[in-house]
């Protein structure tokens, strides 16, 4: 099932939609040491959205000073009905970037390599990497997601990041960047060129370098898992839509992790070992300060309160990770589809009162008040319209597809049934509907009121 926003004519769609996740868990296990507490109301919204359909499983573990808690629900293989458990494997997706950053502190550290050198020298065979002013990006630039790097423009050249995708001259300058350290880009791509450019310059594998300096001989335990290579423990990944989408492909994006892994993680970076602290420092350090209020470390990204954190998306599977140092808490989170991203329920237990918690749970609604939504909304930038109609009782967004029932949740928002969506709708100074804003999976997209 789609979001039912429909195309105007002659404008470019928006990419479709995750379909609706039919599966349902009933399985409920926890670990629990010391006294840290995960809130009742996070437990049962982790057996919400498990009950209905979003997410075939959820694991979410915390660790403070009093303890750690592990939660999980749900299913690592709803084919099969197999229960997931504290040591089901999550593959990380881009989260696998901040071991690429920690990797890259290592080597600096070891004097391998310099991080602020242009990555371009990394290997005579490379060719130079500036920007559009002629300043070299630096390996530093694309650690700390200030490249200007863009996924979308080098994905067209290649969904694979390497620099055989940058053989020529020609297809250099097609992702030359704007101002290198100006403005914040994010971009799995680049790092994913980072990791090959690290390789390269050592004469080693990428999975072989961080297992050799980072990973043999430590308590982590990080599983790397080739593109279509499975493990026992891993949970099967359930994709939101049936139709193939592309994305990018990277040796810093094949890392595989259970909860309790993922955990152990936080907690490295968090209280490095002995002989570690200098690596750490170094990755975990504000590298650039953004115009948008996102600092970033080495793979890393930095709330205004110095919070680490860090989302990992990969078809199949969504991962979630955030470490508090000024209060010693450790969140991960992890689940088993792309269609239904679990980052609000991290970023609530990171921070309560900054990142609220909007349950997906109806409420009654006065039936003149629901009628107050009613009517067509406009995006003209991007070209798309939303039809909403009361029909029986409920308000419908309608499409000559199919109909999806919208329910209330309180505060002029309603979510779709069945999906990781919800439409949160604004009024003016008269209290008449204007506008309404779509989140679609943690994604925005604002609609004005035509009528």
């Amino acid at each position: 099932m789609k979001i039912h926003t429909f195309k105007r004519q002659n404008q470019t769609p928006l990419k479709p939609f995750h379909q609706r996740i039919l599966f349902l868990a009933v399985f409920l296990a926890f670990f629990t040491d010391g006294f840290s507490q995960i809130p009742e109301s996070i437990k049962k919204e982790i057996r919400n959205r498990i009950s209905t359909g979003l997410n075939p499983s959820i694991a979410l573990a915390v660790y403070d000073e009093t303890g750690t808690q592990i939660v999980v629900e749900g299913h690592a293989d709803p084919l099969n009905k197999k229960a997931a458990t504290a040591n089901t494997l999550y593959r990380l997706g881009s989260l696998g970037n901040t071991l690429t950053g920690l990797l890259a502190a290592e080597l600096h550290k070891a004097k391998y390599i310099d991080i602020f050198q242009p990555i371009s020298q990394l290997s005579d065979d490379y060719p130079d990497l500036t920007d559009l002013q002629g300043k070299a990006i630096t390996l530093q630039d694309i650690l700390a997601y200030k490249s200007g790097i863009e996924d979308e423009t080098a994905f067209i050249l290649s969904s694979t990041a390497s620099w055989k995708a940058l053989e020529n001259n020609d297809q250099v300058e097609e992702i030359s960047p704007y101002a290198a350290g100006e403005v914040f880009s994010y971009s799995d791509w680049a790092m994913g060129l980072a990791a090959e450019s690290m390789s390269t310059a050592m004469g080693s594998t990428y999975a072989n370098l961080l297992f050799e300096e980072i990973l043999d001989g430590s308590a982590l335990k990080f599983k790397y898992l080739k593109e279509g290579e499975t493990s026992a423990q891993l949970a099967l990944g359930i994709k939101a839509s049936n139709a193939e989408i592309p994305y990018i492909k990277s040796e810093s994006m094949l890392w595989a992790a259970s909860i309790t892994d993922l955990l152990a993680y936080g907690k490295f970076i968090q209280s490095p070992p002995p002989g570690q602290s200098e690596v750490v420092a170094l990755t975990t350090k504000t590298h650039f300060v953004s115009e948008i209020g996102i600092n970033t470390g080495l793979g890393w990204l930095k709330d205004h309160q110095g919070n680490l954190y860090h989302a990992g998306h990969y078809p199949g599977f969504n991962t979630f990770l955030a470490i508090d140092r000024k209060h010693k808490k450790v969140i991960a989170l992890a689940t088993n589809t792309d269609g239904a991203d679990i980052s609000d329920l991290g970023l609530y237990l990171l921070s309560p009162e900054e990142n609220p918690l909007r349950p997906y749970r109806e409420i009654a609604i006065d039936p003149v008040e629901l009628s107050s939504y009613e009517g067509y909304y406009i995006n003209e930038a991007l070209g798309l319209e939303l039809e909403l109609q009361v029909n029986e009782g409920e308000l419908r967004s309608i499409h000559k597809e199919d109909t999806v029932s919208l329910h209330f949740m309180g505060e002029h928002c309603f979510f779709y049934e069945g999906l990781k969506a919800h439409l949160d709708f604004e009024r003016d100074h008269q209290d008449r509907v204007v506008g309404v804003t779509l989140n679609d999976n943690g994604k925005e997209v604002m609609f004005i009121k035509l009528n």
